[in-house]
């Protein structure tokens, strides 16, 4: 009976050791994976739309959604290269934007027009150069959404649409 649950024991422990390494091969493989992912939107954002395109960001810094999306759209934004210029509502900070601008109430008119609700977060694309804007996203989205919504922007912008 000893020598069963010996054999037990150490058939048991070589089979949990196989599984644990091909466990700590599968995570280290995914690890990788992400950090060698392109973002979708780095793909779209070359030197010729970061040159032409701004994020403008409007937010509180007590709304929960605007402190969440903070992470997100820094990350996001790194990624793609594209600069975010943040417009506060309420002359708050957040952690990504520290040196964020109160908005004027002329500004928030401009953006703010043709029924768009003034809610937090808000992100715009703006062309530099016509100072036209697109609604990016209002509330918190994820950064699968943003990059998606960014990734159509750029598709649109390609194709001259926007």
């Amino acid at each position: 009976m000893g020598r069963w649950i010996l054999f037990l024991g150490l058939t048991l422990g070589a089979v949990l050791s196989v599984q644990a390494g091909s466990m700590t091969d599968q995570i280290a493989a995914l690890e990788a994976h992400k950090q060698t992912t392109p973002s979708p939107v780095a793909s779209h954002a070359t030197n010729a739309f970061t040159d032409r395109y701004q994020l403008v960001l409007f937010y509180m810094q007590h709304c929960s959604h605007c402190q969440r999306f903070d992470p997100i759209l820094r990350q996001v934004a790194d990624q793609g290269g594209l600069s975010v210029f943040a417009y506060t509502l309420d002359g708050g900070t957040l952690p990504s934007f520290p040196n964020a601008v109160p908005a004027p109430p002329s500004v928030i008119h401009t953006f703010f027009q043709q029924g768009i609700p003034i809610a937090t977060p808000t992100l715009f694309m703006v062309n530099v150069n016509t100072l036209k804007s697109v609604l990016i996203s209002q509330g918190e989205v994820g950064e699968g959404q943003l990059n998606a919504r960014l990734h159509q922007f750029f598709e649109y912008a390609k194709r001259g649409l926007i």
